[in-house]
């Protein structure tokens, strides 16, 4: 909350009830409701479903319509659109999607506490805050971004319970940290941090950051 007591824009996320006070105490801050989350309910329920019984599942239904927004948001990618073009395009193809997907969720009718009316209730909870990224061709529709970006966190969680010393684990996230920014900014990770090692201890730690412009052009993957 305050590091982003200033922030103007939108942030991408799950239905976590930090992300809505965040928006309620800044006016500024707008919230793109992530649709892996809403997918995810739905991906959990067919888990259990038959092949043969598939075609005739609700959740399924959801998935798919769902699955077209995120089929066409990887093409957007893979032709390398602009932002602006981005927006073009989304706003020409997703809105009968978003109608497909309104039937679906609000036409639908089910058995109180079971798992499909909750994966139906979070998805309405959600509703109003899903299709914020219309605004915009930079916004994502889901987070995956940050989930990937954090992944090595949480595969490393044993690791960091078992570094020995807080000082241990400081410096491995500190690592971490250099890492992650390096790649951020298409850094040659591997030469970068051979650089580091070979020159930390001569140089002033401002020189060492990934975002100092003579290691960006020294590293740059491009």
């Amino acid at each position: 909350a305050a590091w982003l007591k200033d922030y103007r824009g939108t942030i991408v996320c799950d239905d976590y009830a930090g992300y809505t006070k965040l928006k309620k105490d800044n006016p500024n801050i707008n919230l793109q409701r992530c649709f892996a989350h809403v997918r995810r309910r739905f991906m959990d329920i067919i888990k259990s479903v038959p092949e043969s019984d598939m075609k005739d599942s609700y959740a399924a239904k959801i998935i798919e319509v769902i699955g077209k927004l995120f089929h066409l948001e990887a093409e957007y990618k893979r032709q390398k659109l602009t932002p602006r073009e981005i927006l073009k395009a989304r706003n020409k193809t997703h809105p009968v999607i978003h109608k497909e997907l309104e039937v679906l969720v609000f036409n639908a009718h089910f058995k109180p506490n079971s798992a499909i009316e909750g994966a139906i209730n979070y998805t309405k909870k959600v509703w109003s805050e899903l299709f914020t990224y219309m605004d915009s061709g930079y916004i994502e529709i889901s987070n995956n971004i940050a989930e990937r970006a954090v992944k090595p966190f949480v595969l490393n969680r044993k690791v960091f319970m078992t570094s020995g010393s807080y000082a241990g684990a400081r410096y491995t996230t500190e690592i971490f940290s250099i890492i992650r920014t390096a790649r951020i900014n298409d850094i040659n990770v591997s030469a970068y941090l051979e650089y580091v090692l070979d020159n930390i201890q001569f140089s002033p730690i401002e020189t060492l950051l990934p975002y100092h412009p003579d290691i960006l052009k020294r590293f740059k993957n491009t």
